[in-house]
């Protein structure tokens, strides 16, 4: 049982075509896990992805949900530019004592700006911050985001000992 990526093709921004194939044969349930959600059960071999970061397949099952929650963070942003006087929005992350841009986003219309990090490990905090930026250049107020990441805890081994003199049981 093994499941290959057969093709990659990208349709447009943030968008991808991805063709499997199976050990298994056609007909096979395939279980397709995209940014560490659930995403399709059946038995299709090619689907069109959006903003897919991360992309598990498998032909058995969706395996342990813990082993598959995401290391990023997606921010989104409403942006109200009603008066056409906003010309970007700026992603940035807070690292090494600085404001870092990670991505400059040209405001169109009004409505939702997202970006998506890189992949940050779990137990740490990280601080992000959505900035508008004014067609005269000027910063406007900016919008902040505190994240704390959260490892998924290793699977106890499940062994037991049991000491006759003490009466305990140890748990390892």
């Amino acid at each position: 049982m093994s499941v290959s990526i057969t093709s990659i093709t990208e349709l447009g921004p943030a968008q991808h075509r991805v063709t499997v194939s199976t050990t298994l044969g056609p007909g096979t349930t395939l279980y397709w896990r995209v940014n560490g959600a659930k995403y399709h059960k059946g038995t299709e071999t090619t689907l069109v992805l959006d903003n897919a970061r991360t992309v598990w397949i498998t032909d058995d099952s969706y395996g342990d949900d813990g082993a598959h929650h995401p290391g990023f963070v997606t921010l989104q942003v409403y942006i109200d530019n009603s008066s056409e006087d906003i010309a970007e929005v700026l992603f940035q992350r807070y690292e090494n004592a600085a404001w870092t841009t990670k991505r400059r986003v040209q405001v169109i219309q009004s409505g939702y700006y997202t970006w998506q990090s890189d992949w940050y490990d779990g137990v740490n905090s990280h601080q992000f911050r959505a900035v508008p930026v004014g067609t005269n250049g000027n910063s406007a107020t900016a919008t902040s985001f505190n994240v704390f990441g959260v490892a998924v805890p290793a699977k106890p081994t499940d062994a037991f000992t049991y000491d006759e003199g003490t009466r305990k049981v140890t748990v390892t």
